[in-house]
């Protein structure tokens, strides 16, 4: 049987439930972040515009096109899909970080200290976090038997 026939990712259900759940996640992330803004007394307040509708389509398009360079790249690995699965991942990367970082702009200047010194503190231990997690993979990985090896 033919492997990419067989594959996992060529399932029609499991892109349509990968598409959908993501897309709807991107688009209410994006959706939310449309509608914010700040109210009178310095607390955040959803407001509803219409220009909400066009940044859920943007970010619902976006997760389309994202999905299709890695069922792309999946199918036919070369350099042309490599480099748009790249690109869509770090368009993913600078989405997720720039909507983390996006209600800060609603942040007292004077308290900006005190902000940066959490997200930093947050970075270095998630990073050392990561450091561990990776070094343990390999570990793991190195001491694993091969399947054609017996052990002792």
């Amino acid at each position: 049987m033919n492997e990419t026939k067989s594959a996992f990712y060529q399932d029609k259900l499991f892109r349509r439930i990968a598409m959908g759940s993501t897309g709807i996640g991107f688009a209410s992330m994006v959706g939310s972040l449309a509608s914010l803004n700040l109210g009178t007394r310095s607390n955040f307040q959803f407001t509803w515009h219409w220009t909400i509708l066009l940044w859920m389509g943007a970010a619902a398009l976006f997760n389309w096109r994202l999905w299709n360079a890695l069922w792309q790249y999946q199918g036919h690995p070369n350099p042309k899909t490599k480099s748009r699965l790249i690109i869509f991942s770090a368009g993913t990367i600078i989405l997720g970080v720039g909507s983390f970082l996006y209600p800060i702009r609603f942040i007292a200047s004077s308290n900006y200290g005190a902000i940066l010194r959490g997200l930093l503190t947050g970075v270095f231990f998630l990073g050392v976090i990561a450091v561990i997690l990776v070094s343990i993979a390999r570990g793991l990985n190195e001491t694993s038997p091969q399947p054609n090896e017996e052990i002792p």
